[in-house]
Order: structure tokens, then sequence, then C-alpha cells
């Protein structure tokens, strides 16, 4: 396989014209192509967007109208934004275009609709947020992007973020093992004389009891 930039006329001109004069003119002419061929990637932005300097990644997002570029604050984010904004002038309404330019702020964001999780018709949230919330200032971003991205009909009614901790727990407990004697007294009065005397009896339970906390 030929490379275009190292390609030459008098490689793939046929033989029966190759004399002397046409040489000359094919070599004289390489030059200008092997100079247009060296700048033909530069014409492909989108594709080598992370290899360009940042005033030119600046100048694709006012062209493409990118939304929410003022939110990038990084050189990564700012390519993310760019490469993406076809998509979200496309797809705009959609739970993809939430969650995808959602993921420009917090990368583990996920749009979940009201009928995965159980909740009310026309509802959404973004949810599985695992980043660390440094600055209150992105949840408003979030909220903005929210707006702008979805459409008319749904409203957002959560933002989850899911905080991890590692740690131990430890448990404790106690048993308890004793022995009850209850005495109970009955009173009865007999039921065949005229006796006014009171007579007691009683009977005495021994059992076990165990306590837990």
């Amino acid at each position: 396989m030929i490379e275009l930039e190292n390609i030459t006329l008098k490689k793939i001109l046929p033989s029966s014209i190759l004399d002397e004069q046409i040489v000359a003119i094919s070599k004289a002419i390489d030059k200008s192509l092997q100079d247009i061929s060296s700048v033909i990637p530069k014409i492909l932005l989108l594709d080598r967007l992370e290899d360009l300097p940042e005033p030119i990644i600046d100048d694709l997002a006012w062209q493409l109208h990118a939304d929410f570029y003022e939110l990038a604050n990084t050189l990564s984010k700012k390519c993310a934004v760019v490469k993406e904004s076809k998509g979200w002038h496309r797809y705009k309404g959609t739970p993809w275009a939430i969650e995808s330019a959602v993921s420009t702020i917090f990368q583990s964001a996920k749009v979940l609709e009201w009928f995965e999780y159980g909740g009310k018709p026309f509802f959404f949230k973004v949810t599985f947020i695992k980043e660390p919330l440094i600055d209150i200032k992105k949840v408003y971003d979030v909220i903005s992007v929210i707006e702008e991205t979805k459409n008319v009909r749904s409203w957002c009614e959560g933002i989850e973020f899911f905080t991890e901790v590692k740690g131990k727990s430890y448990f404790g407990g106690y048993t308890e093992t004793f022995d009850s004697v209850e005495i109970n007294i009955l009173e009865f009065y007999p039921q065949n004389g005229g006796f006014e005397t009171q007579h007691f009896s009683g009977y005495t339970e021994i059992f076990d009891k165990i306590g837990e906390m």
C-alpha cells in the first residue's frame, strides 16, 4: 500500500509515457502534492481534538454552538463538550442527551425515568453520582444543564449522590440467666356455713428466664 504523503506521480504513471519530459514534470508536481497531503490532517478537526491547541477548540465551540461550554473548566472537558455538541442538538429532550450533558460535570451520573424506579409519570431523576460534592455550585450547574436539555413535559424530581464509606462495625450483646420464685396467695371463703374467718393458701413456681439485648 502506498501512503498518500509518500506518493509520487512517477510510481502511478504508465510506462508507455515515461519519457524524460514527463518524468521532469511529475517531479515538479510531486512537491506540491506532498505539501497538500501534509496539511490534510489539519482539516479533520473533530477527530483529533485532543491534539489541538485550546484557542482552536474555543473557536470550534463557538462555531458548533456548543451548549454548557462555559461549564467545562479543563481542556479534556472542553473537548468532550465540543465532540458531543452535535449529538446533544440532534437528540435534545431525550434521557440520553440529559445523561450525556450531565456527565460532563459528574461523569458517573445516570438518568432514571419514572417507570424505572416506581415514580410518577413524566418524572425522572439524576442518580448514582459517586464523585464527591466539593462545590455546591456544581449542583446549580447540573440543574441548569437539565433545564436546558430536558423536554418540556418532563420534570426532574431529584439529584442523588452516593458516598461509599469504608470502616469496621462493632456489635455487642449479653445473655442473662436467673431463677425466679413466685408465691401466689389465694383467698377463699367457705360456702357452707356462717364462718367469718378468711382462709389463705398458695403455691410456688420456679422457672428460668433468658434475656437478650
